[in-house]
């Protein structure tokens, strides 16, 4: 699964652990995350910066009374010198996991914690998932409808440079791996679209997305 920024980092923490970004990371699209209430404001600030001045130096930064933020630097041997610096780089931001969850549950974002790339090559269902998620992912951004077409991106169309060119190249190593044949392997992409579980399971995540397409329409008209 290709996540955004926000995403990317929330998959990197622990079920329940603090995660603090600052207001600059909500930019664009993901200032919805801003919107859902699923990052709160925190009375916190980033303790400290490199110094906007370039000088190389980590300069703390203090809080006025009117609420902006300057941060104070000697600039080596010079004399101390005050800089205001924009709220969106110092204030900070906190995941509130109860509200992500339920983001996630009634389909408002689309999120599944990516396996590591140890568990995958231990793991041949793990390794199975990542080569279908991936290959969702491929035919979003790359609007290719065919699953051969996709099977044969991954295997040998995607170079360097490319959208997920760098998990291309792993899922081959993970079909060596694994020892998927051919025809195993276009089967794998094909369950992708098709889903070869359940047909519950197929409407209720045709259900959530439906939801999630329909909710992020309305975000975007706030």
């Amino acid at each position: 699964m290709i996540l955004d920024d926000v995403l990317s980092e929330i998959a990197r923490r622990r079920d329940g652990e603090e995660l603090l970004l600052p207001l600059r990371c909500f930019s664009g699209n993901l200032r919805k995350y801003l919107r859902l209430g699923v990052f709160k404001r925190s009375a916190m600030f980033r303790e400290s910066i490199p110094c906007p001045n370039g000088c190389g130096v980590l300069a703390r930064v203090l809080k006025r009374g009117d609420g902006d933020y300057i941060v104070c630097c000697g600039h080596g041997d010079r004399p101390m010198e005050d800089i205001e610096v924009p709220r969106e780089d110092v204030e900070l931001y906190v995941l509130d996991w109860v509200t992500f969850g339920n983001c996630v549950s009634d389909g408002r974002i689309a999120f599944s914690r990516p396996s590591t790339p140890e568990e995958r090559k231990a793991d041949p269902v793990k390794a199975k998932e990542f080569l279908q998620d991936t290959a969702r992912d491929i035919a979003e951004k790359k609007s290719i409808n065919r699953p051969s077409t996709i099977a044969k991106y991954i295997l040998s169309v995607a170079e360097s440079g490319d959208i997920a060119f760098a998990d291309c190249k792993e899922i081959r190593e993970l079909r060596r791996i694994h020892r998927w044949q051919t025809n195993s392997f276009h089967t794998y992409v094909r369950q992708a679209f098709a889903d070869g579980s359940s047909v519950k399971s197929t409407k209720r995540r045709s259900k959530i997305e439906s939801k999630r397409k329909r909710i992020s329409k309305e975000l975007s008209k706030l």
